[in-house]
């Protein structure tokens, strides 16, 4: 038998914490018990503890290739995979003035028309009958900033309710807003396209949110978010909201002030806190106050944890793993992203700048040709480093690999880091976990 090497270990006074990346399993053993099955390994006996690391897929038989049943396995789950998930952009203009933007330096004047809606319904009806075996077009509306264009968001979704009837596909939406203008009748709208995810950010209490996500005249927005998520909350219209929290070295000390006013709301358990960090991008106005705002990738991981701690014991929902890259838009088979510009792209931090384009949408018929920046071969890199964190990071974010290598086909690895991380959130998650069952 030997270890699995899809495994992250964590020692804290005689504690063994063991996490298998691969199926999730989480287990603890004393230094006695670790020591009692390297000892029945060595001398090929079993032991209870040993059959149930065998079990939970911790120990494996010595001659099993792990990286061929991983990518084996990977690639049936992207070759059945039968969600269409399409991010349509109806506009990349916004209404608001954040300094740390990622889609700053890209053309902002660009909006969908009707007669754009129905070249994209043609290229949508094409797929669905060229790809029988979809059964869910999990549809996106994302920006810019999609109130911006709003006109035509009705029509595109009756086109597109029309063409996934005929098709026999399910029709699911979900809309990324600043959350500004989605007000009570667009909430309304969106209920009867089986609207399932809305993910909106608040950067901290009003004073710290209004001066980071103001409108563009300078006017604040904080009031009218919340007005909007407690109306959607107030109305059980959605079972979760994804609230997304972005921190740099301006607004950090203030996280923990906003995440103790969330955690007195009485919908709080219906949020999703995600923590989100602020990203350089290319071509953009932003890069000054990234330079002066933005914390080093080991800064980040400890603002993290404090942050993650402090979400967790106020009892607010945080997800108790973190990874750049994961297997996200990019990197799936039916994924794409139409931007109003007339470009197709796989990623949305590439969406206005040259090299993210994939397709003309407008001119080319039948553009959806499943170009992916999934590259089996990046996973050599990763296993020839045995590293436990490949099934969450997926080698790593192709958008970051541009901005630091300007080459989306080079992984930017950042496993020390992130081993280091995920050891203490897994930790922390199970010191909670404990605390909860006493």
């Amino acid at each position: 038998m030997k270890w699995t090497i899809f495994k992250i270990e964590d020692y804290k006074d005689n504690s063994i914490l063991l996490l298998n990346t691969f199926n999730e399993a989480l287990i603890e053993l004393s230094e006695e018990e670790k020591e009692d099955v390297e000892e029945s390994i060595k001398n090929n006996t079993s032991n209870e503890n040993l059959k149930v690391l065998v079990n939970e897929g911790f120990l494996v038989d010595d001659n099993l290739d792990e990286k061929e049943i991983f990518i084996d396995n990977l690639k049936t789950e992207i070759n059945n995979d039968y969600n269409f998930i399409l991010h349509i952009l109806p506009t990349t203009a916004c209404n608001f003035k954040c300094s740390y933007c990622y889609q700053d330096g890209i053309e902002r004047q660009h909006f969908l028309s009707v007669n754009d809606i129905k070249i994209i319904g043609e290229e949508i009806n094409l797929y669905l009958k060229k790809y029988v075996n979809i059964r869910n077009l999990k549809l996106i509306i994302h920006g810019g900033e999609p109130t911006m264009n709003w006109k035509i968001v009705p029509f595109m979704m009756n086109y597109l309710q029309h063409i996934c009837n005929n098709n026999n596909v399910k029709l699911m939406t979900s809309i990324v807003s600043n959350g500004y203008e989605l007000t009570s009748e667009k909430i309304e709208f969106l209920k009867f396209f089986d609207w399932y995810r809305f993910q909106v950010t608040l950067d901290g209490i009003k004073e710290v949110h209004d001066s980071r996500r103001m409108l563009k005249n300078g006017a604040g927005t904080f009031d009218r978010i919340i007005q909007n998520i407690e109306y959607i909350m107030k109305n059980d219209i959605l079972d979760k909201i994804d609230l997304r929290i972005n921190y740099d070295k301006s607004n950090y000390d203030q996280v923990p002030l906003f995440l103790k006013y969330l955690s007195n709301k009485d919908y709080r358990k219906k949020l999703n806190i995600s923590l989100g960090y602020i990203t350089q991008t290319v071509n953009s106005n932003a890069h000054e106050y990234m330079k002066k705002e933005q914390f080093n990738t080991k800064e980040q991981i400890n603002c993290h944890y404090e942050l993650y701690s402090i979400a967790t014991s106020l009892g607010l929902n945080v997800s108790d793993k973190f990874v750049y890259g994961s297997l996200c838009t990019s990197k799936l088979k039916h994924s794409y992203i139409i931007s109003p510009d007339g470009f197709l792209y796989k990623c949305l931090s590439m969406v206005g700048r040259d090299k993210g384009i994939v397709d003309n949408w407008r001119n080319n018929k039948n553009c959806f040709n499943n170009y992916s920046m999934l590259k089996y071969k990046l996973y050599d890199k990763c296993f020839e480093k045995n590293c436990p964190l490949i099934p969450y990071c997926h080698t790593d974010c192709r958008f970051d690999s541009l901005i630091k290598y300007n080459d989306v086909n080079k992984v930017f690895c950042r496993k020390d880091e992130l081993l280091e991380l995920n050891k203490r959130l897994m930790r922390k998650k199970y010191e909670n976990e404990c605390r909860k069952s006493k």
